[in-house]
């Protein structure tokens, strides 16, 4: 359990680093004040709409993180649609 969280703090640090393109768009100093953890196993349908109510929501402070199963759907494609600096995605092979 260790390793798989080290591995995902690991991850997490890296896409903070890779997210400042999204400045003017988001303020990426604040920190969220609830995550939204979604594990999914080929359920892209579900997915897509899933990430869409959270963005349609009012209250912006917040961060989803998928983790992905290894799907085998398109659960890769729904995740690339979405171009938000709040959204994390972890595929676990």
């Amino acid at each position: 359990m260790y390793d798989y969280l080290s591995y995902i703090n690991a991850q997490r640090v890296e896409m903070i680093n890779t997210r400042n393109h999204f400045d003017s768009q988001f303020d990426s100093t604040v920190v969220p004040l609830f995550s939204i953890v979604i594990p999914t196993y080929n359920q892209a349908y579900y997915l897509d709409k899933a990430l869409q109510s959270v963005i349609n929501q009012t209250y912006k402070n917040w961060e989803v993180i998928v983790v992905d199963n290894n799907s085998t759907d398109k659960t890769d494609e729904v995740m690339k649609s979405f171009v938000d600096p709040r959204i994390n995605y972890f595929k676990i092979h």
